[in-house]
């Protein structure tokens, strides 16, 4: 896999496609090694502001291709499909996240029941699209681990409601970029199964820095994998 220096990431998957801001040794005027989990969610949260683009994309299930735009604003980021038409839109400049559905004649929010509810029947969660997850509070840093030649915090972030399907998550952030490299979602068992884990699988260069371009998304019964969406970023020059 190409050195993912200056990673721009999103999830999802999404949060693995979003910029992440270079901030070199130091954040919030401290060494990185310092930062609190809140500062690292931080760090994440500000880079879904630094770019001004739309890109071509497609979500990947078995021979099934579902195209869509992907537009990162300064305030917003925005997933727009046809046939039928949709967008679902996240507004990033809240202090809580603002996911909404945009249909013919219909502009609402999208409701916690539809959280766990696979987008264009893929493995792709609207709990997913609005990582909502990076807004839990009290997130803790677990270990410094490397991950694809990466150093990355790695933080359990626990659910503080029943909306949703996770319970916690733990979410894997590279010390260079701010930017996510793997997650996964757990339910809320007395000993936690894995649901779903979404991981860089390939980036490439755009200007001066790396975009993620595929991501891996996976869903879980127990031990069993279920399903594999892939998405793919298909216009980088």
């Amino acid at each position: 896999m190409a050195h993912l220096k200056n990673l721009l990431t999103l999830s999802l998957l999404v949060p693995a496609l979003l910029p992440g801001a270079a901030f070199g040794q130091t954040a919030f005027g401290k060494p990185l090694d310092q930062l609190t989990p809140d500062e690292i969610l931080r760090l994440v949260r500000a880079s879904y502001t630094l770019h001004d683009r739309d890109f071509d994309a497609r979500l990947r299930k078995d021979f099934d291709f579902v195209p869509f735009k992907l537009s990162l604003k300064p305030n917003y980021l925005r997933f727009r499909f046809e046939n039928p038409p949709q967008a679902i839109h996240l507004e990033t400049d809240k202090p809580e996240l603002a996911l909404r559905e945009v249909l013919p004649g219909k502009n609402e929010p999208v409701a916690p029941e539809r959280y766990g509810e696979g987008v264009r029947g893929t493995d792709v969660t609207y709990e997913d699209l609005a990582m909502r997850f990076l807004y839990w509070p009290n997130p803790q840093v677990v270990a410094q681990e490397n991950i694809k030649t990466r150093d990355a915090w790695k933080l359990k972030l626990t659910n503080p409601d029943a909306k949703g399907p996770y319970g916690h998550v733990l979410v894997w952030i590279d010390k260079a970029s701010g930017g996510m490299i793997k997650m996964e979602g757990y339910d809320r068992g007395e000993t936690p199964k894995l649901l779903k884990d979404f991981e860089v699988s390939h980036g490439k260069k755009m200007e001066d820095v790396w975009i993620a371009d595929v991501i891996r998304v996976r869903s879980f019964n127990g031990a069993d994998k279920v399903g594999t969406t892939w998405l793919e970023i298909l216009d980088l020059k």
